[in-house]
């Protein structure tokens, strides 16, 4: 209960800064490049609505080549984290 109780909050917490941060952020599941969250900040700078954000990840892509994508993913899956 106690766990859980904890993941909870954690998970609320999350949600706040994802919302409230003024930085354009989106969460974009690896496998298959499927957006499942923005927020508003970014949905301001690219001017569309959270539905077509989530249908249309493709065409908001932040990757210029895939092949920086593919490297990323790389670097993330073998060392659990990446930096700028």
């Amino acid at each position: 209960e106690v766990a859980r109780r904890e993941a909870q909050e954690l998970g609320e917490r999350f949600a706040k800064v994802f919302e409230f941060t003024p930085v354009p952020l989106s969460l974009v599941r690896l496998r298959d490049d499927q957006r499942l969250l923005v927020n508003p900040a970014w949905l301001q700078l690219h001017g569309i609505s959270r539905e077509q954000a989530l249908v249309s990840a493709a065409r908001f892509s932040v990757w210029a080549d895939a092949t920086d994508r593919r490297k990323l993913v790389e670097d993330l899956r073998r060392d659990g984290a990446v930096r700028n």
